[in-house]
């Protein structure tokens, strides 16, 4: 008897399966006993080549329930007829299944799987059906603050946090140890984010299938994302959760967008200088890279090997570094004291949410205007007149609001200028990219201008 308990019968790579037709080419049976016919197979393609197979092996399939035989050519015709059925059921079946798992999606209910790091599984109801929900574990959701902070403003790299958090003792939601991996897609997961309307406008560039309004997006409550497995968000869907969020969208977005300019994380970790690739040379405009001769590094200029370019050759990569780091943390100190809270006012939220919402309709309005009569184009240029209006006005509002938003703070800029020097190259880098609009470099002299 062979038997594979827990396959699908969609899938004829089963080990006892194999087993069989190994056995039938061998010759070692007349006949093939089945208890129904769509325990062998529920793909008519699986079926018609096994059907061959066993032909060419001189063996009989039998189905005990449906009482056919493939020796006569009307028991294969039904048998045909019967896998058919069954394949269509098992695509029904299929689509069921995805249908409810998107329909409860798009009602918040649980999806499955271990709660993300940070939160906890507890009993809710939600339209009268018994589920599970998520509520915040204290000392968890400590750590992921901590994680998002410490990768945003650049205090520590993915490796970087793997290693603090399994040096601390911290363990992932199914008991195993940390990987680079693992915190990366932590860092990636929507499930953290604040919902209010810059999350809103992101998903809607991602190409993401928004299934929340607008107006759910309140800057409390956090995401859920889900769909079809990629490494992307391009089609997948999005809905605005019941749990409350743990990092604002400005952090959250903050960290997608390194993410995506560090890429190449792994090849920028091996710089030797944090200027490789940000400085250029004078005289040609050329990109500097990074060498070294008797243990001394200096910048170079990438064209000396296609254009002959002598400028930028002999500058120590080290006096370049210090000369840059200062006006850089100068930089950072300054923005640091300039920079007010970024925590978003449920006033503001609503009135940004309102300024989308007016975007949208004036930008639906000047479509529709291309198709339409001289006399209803005069309708909608009044309609779109009036919603900007509309728009200045919340925009004026929103600047009041920003205007008085109070208390100045010292943000992790300050932070991240006194701890500038145990930064990584690849961290340096792109805080230096975003500070620097040109670092022009010659043999003698270092010329900067901020942006």
């Amino acid at each position: 008897m062979f038997s594979d308990r827990g396959f699908s019968g969609a899938n004829t790579h089963r080990p006892d399966f194999m087993k069989m037709i190994d056995k039938c080419r061998q010759g070692k049976f007349r006949g093939v006993l089945t208890y129904k016919l769509d325990r062998i197979s529920r793909s008519l393609l699986d079926f018609v080549l096994l059907l061959e197979e066993l032909d060419k092996s001189g063996v009989e399939l039998i189905s005990c329930t449906e009482s056919f035989s493939s020796k006569s050519e009307m028991g294969v015709m039904i048998m045909k007829l019967l896998i058919m059925f069954a394949e269509m059921e098992r695509k029904n079946i299929k689509s069921r299944v995805r249908d409810n798992y998107y329909s409860r999606g798009e009602k918040g209910f649980y999806l499955g799987g271990y709660p993300p790091f940070g939160y906890k599984k507890i009993p809710v109801t939600l339209y009268g059906k018994a589920t599970s929900g998520y509520m915040i574990s204290e000392e968890e959701s400590l750590q992921v603050c901590r994680m998002f902070s410490d990768f945003a403003y650049g205090k520590a790299g993915v490796s970087g946090i793997c290693s603090q958090l399994n040096l601390s003792g911290s363990r992932t939601v199914n008991g195993c140890f940390w990987s680079p991996s693992t915190v990366s897609r932590l860092l990636k997961n929507p499930f953290y984010a604040k919902a209010d309307w810059r999350m809103y406008r992101f998903f809607q560039e991602e190409g993401l299938i928004i299934t929340s309004a607008l107006e759910d997006f309140d800057g409390e409550h956090g995401c859920i994302c889900y769909g079809k497995s990629s490494s992307g968000l391009t089609g997948k869907h999005l809905t605005v959760g019941r749990h409350t969020g743990l990092i604002p969208s400005e952090i959250w977005l903050a960290v997608w967008e390194k993410f995506q300019r560090n890429r190449n994380y792994s090849f920028e970790s091996k710089t030797r200088s944090y200027l490789s690739g940000i400085a250029v040379c004078k005289q040609c405009g050329g990109k500097l890279s990074v060498t070294s001769a008797k243990g001394i590094t200096y910048l170079y200029c990438r064209k000396k090997k296609v254009s002959g370019c002598k400028g930028g050759h002999s500058l120590r990569s080290d006096i370049a570094e210090e000369i840059c780091s200062k006006v850089i943390t100068s930089r950072l100190r300054e923005l640091a004291k300039l920079r007010k809270k970024q925590e978003t006012s449920p006033l503001e939220n609503q009135l940004r949410s309102q300024l989308v919402q007016v975007s949208a309709k004036i930008n639906e309005l000047k479509e529709k205007i291309k198709d339409v009569s001289v006399v209803t184009a005069e309708v909608f240029d009044k309609a779109i007149c009036e919603l900007a209006d509309k728009k200045l006005t919340i925009a004026k509002k929103i600047k009041k609001i920003v205007d008085n938003s109070g208390e100045l703070c010292y943000t992790e800029l300050s932070r991240t200028a006194d701890d500038w020097d145990k930064l990584s190259n690849p961290n340096k880098r792109l805080i230096a990219s975003e500070i620097l609009e040109t670092c022009v470099i010659s043999d003698e002299e270092v010329e900067i201008r901020l942006k």
